[in-house]
């Protein structure tokens, strides 16, 4: 089974999102400081979005990485899986985007680029599937 630089670089992506989506979780602590103003019911709730999208993202990025590493790009399972998470992933960074990107705290920003990279690899692999590029 020969792997396609596409799957390979569908893959990395796949890693790099699901090690981010960690890093996400772990840098918590850091952000709830920056609003200690707020009553501990509110940062609560800071912690529980900051904590649930870092754990959603790295299911994506790994999610990804082990459906394309297993089955290729080329089975309907993979195509399945890419199109939901990319339309997940474009709700995200389209929200982001409206929101201001640049009243976001760094790590919101780089989640951004990140997923505006996985956004792209995978609309590249299905104007290659669908056009029947290669």
């Amino acid at each position: 089974m020969s792997v396609s630089v596409l799957e390979i670089l569908m893959i990395s992506v796949g890693v790099v999102l699901g090690l981010w989506g960690i890093i996400h979780q772990l840098i918590v602590g850091g952000i709830v400081s920056l609003f200690l103003q707020g009553t501990k019911l509110q940062l609560r709730l800071v912690v529980l979005g900051w904590v649930g999208y870092g754990a959603f993202i790295s299911f994506v990025g790994i999610l990804t990485a082990v459906m394309v590493g297993m089955y290729g790009l080329n089975s309907p399972a993979t195509r399945t899986v890419l199109f939901i998470t990319v339309g997940a992933m474009t709700l995200f960074t389209g929200h982001t985007l409206i929101s201001g990107l640049k009243i976001f705290p760094k790590p919101i920003r780089i989640s951004f680029a990140i997923e505006s990279l996985y956004i792209l690899v995978c609309g590249i692999s299905f104007a290659i599937y669908w056009l029947k590029i290669g």
